[in-house]
């Protein structure tokens, strides 16, 4: 609404006020948060791109209001808060959605939200966390995780392996460089995201994830440098069937041939390994298998011999680019 300047502390007299949204007036500012505390019935607080920068006892306010459900306070200055005014623990225990992203927070910040036992969401993305907060391993209902765009290194944090609930979950634009084999024990998992970080190693190879998570919809590993040996040869499990759609697995180093295991993903949709240092022949055996393929995007890679002629088999094709390897002999008639 372009409004700017100070939100008027009278609003606490809307004592009945359930939801309270001012997100998006990025020349709007809070000097002083009390008056929200008077709100006693507010379930749902908006106020991502307001500044709160300079907003006393903002924490201390939070936790006056239980009835809260969900708190967005993305790009919000947070990171300018003084210390003293934080807190050791707030009692959100209704709380079922958190979104401080853009904050530029760093650990102390957030152990006030340890007490959270209904949340489901939590969206942590672009600040400057270097380690995971110590709770978030007993938030056990959590569903959506986002902790991309942060400073992130090592090891997948431990503190994941107890979120067996988790639906989404994006590690993407960090500094890990290796993926524990307890990923795959997630089983809940439909999206991951770990694009962009500096993964060199995957304990028990990407093959072994992909055989317990069979409820899998997309997984992004591209940017990263992977090499052949964390692809893995074959998938073992007990799944009926995969639900994996996209699998990206671009800009890696994996100087070896597309995995056999590929031809066990019958719903996959888009396969994006360009850039990937692949070397070898497109194979009918395992190709003729992805039938419900949309996109087979493969440029810039070191894949040799024909174009097979199976390609007028994949009904649903409709992007195809080989661009920059190393084919020869006539595109195929059935293409």
């Amino acid at each position: 609404s372009n409004f700017s300047g100070r939100i008027p502390h009278n609003l606490g007299n809307l004592t009945k006020l359930r939801h309270l949204d001012f997100s998006f007036n990025y020349l709007l500012y809070a000097d002083e948060f009390y008056w929200i505390s008077q709100l006693s019935s507010l379930q749902y607080l908006y106020m991502s791109d307001v500044y709160l920068g300079k907003a006393q006892n903002l924490l201390q306010t939070l936790n006056m209001l239980p009835s809260l459900v969900e708190i967005e306070l993305m790009n919000c200055g947070l990171n300018k808060l003084h210390t003293h005014q934080l807190v050791r623990a707030t009692n959100l225990s209704r709380l079922e959605i958190l979104n401080l992203a853009e904050n530029e927070l760093q650990a102390p910040f957030l152990d006030a939200f340890q007490n959270m036992n209904s949340i489901a969401e939590i969206d942590l993305s672009s600040n400057n966390l270097n380690s995971t907060p110590f709770w978030l391993g007993t938030c056990t209902n959590l569903v959506h995780l986002f902790l991309d765009s942060n400073a992130l290194y090592g090891s997948l944090p431990s503190a994941l392996e107890n979120l067996t609930s988790l639906v989404s979950l994006d590690l993407s634009k960090n500094n890990f460089d290796s993926v524990p084999s307890w990923l795959g024990e997630l089983k809940g998992l439909q999206y991951l995201y770990l694009s962009d970080n500096d993964l060199k190693h995957i304990e028990g190879s990407l093959a072994s994830i992909l055989g317990n998570c069979c409820h899998l919809h997309t997984l992004d590993m591209s940017r990263n440098n992977l090499q052949g040996d964390a692809i893995g040869v074959y998938i073992q499990s007990g799944c009926i069937r995969y639900d994996l759609i996209q699998l990206g697995l671009s800009n890696n180093e994996f100087n070896d041939s597309l995995p056999p295991w590929l031809g066990q993903l019958e719903n996959l949709s888009d396969l994006l390994m360009y850039e990937s240092n692949l070397v070898g022949t497109l194979s009918c055996d395992m190709m003729t298998k992805l039938v419900n393929l949309e996109s087979l995007v493969l440029f810039n890679n070191n894949f040799t011999g024909s174009l097979p002629d199976c390609f007028g088999q994949l009904v649903k094709l409709d992007t195809v680019v080989l661009s920059f390897n190393h084919f020869h002999g006539v595109i195929p008639r059935s293409l």
